[in-house]
């Protein structure tokens, strides 16, 4: 009976130790993430691009919060720089793309931009996402940097990337919806710089 006991209680330690090693083991995630699904895989190779472009094309914020629906307003293969005033700043959350983790260091920082940081309004945002690879890389691009940069204005540059999954949550594809947090889809994701301007 010890010795089954002792067999059991063994096997339990490694099978502990191996599930907690992957489980925690982030840098295991692919940049396609964890979906089955072909599609979702091939957004989250999107959002965890880490390459920028020699082309870039400057953009409007107002442009970008135009109204009316944007569902093909922009492409996701352009490089652009945007200029606004960082609203918000937070951790996003665990999702396909990190392979759901719930370790800080793997989890994109979500910036909101707006026009006028006089007068801000959520529904008069969009969002700007640092990707794990880009944070890793570049230590300027770490949360507790980007949090100084709170209610000044900013130029970021990146990859616009239009985010279907927050259709029911932005103004220009749901003007009618009851939980609304951001004016449109389009994101600058990966935003790949963040500077202070004037």
């Amino acid at each position: 009976m010890k010795k089954v006991l002792k067999w059991s209680t063994g096997v339990l330690i490694i099978f502990l130790t191996f599930i907690l090693f992957f489980a925690g083991d982030n840098t295991k995630c692919p940049t396609k993430g964890d979906s089955p699904q072909q599609k979702l895989q091939d957004l989250d190779t999107l959002k965890n691009r880490t390459i920028g472009s020699t082309k870039v094309v400057p953009l409007s914020l107002t442009d970008v919060l135009k109204p009316g629906d944007d569902t093909k307003r922009f492409t996701s293969n352009t490089y652009v720089k945007i200029t606004g005033y960082v609203m918000l700043i937070k951790y996003g959350g665990a999702e396909t793309c990190n392979c759901h983790s719930k370790d800080k260091t793997q989890l994109d920082i979500h910036i909101e931009l707006v026009p006028d940081i006089k007068n801000p309004a959520a529904t008069q945002a969009m969002v700007v996402e640092v990707n794990r690879y880009t944070r890793a890389k570049d230590k300027n691009m770490d949360v507790d940097v980007i949090k100084k940069l709170k209610g000044k204005k900013v130029e970021v540059q990146g990859w616009l990337f239009f985010d279907e999954e927050h259709k029911h949550n932005a103004v220009n594809t749901n003007p009618k919806g009851t939980f609304l947090w951001r004016a449109t889809c389009w994101e600058v994701h990966p935003c790949l710089s963040i500077k202070e301007v004037e």
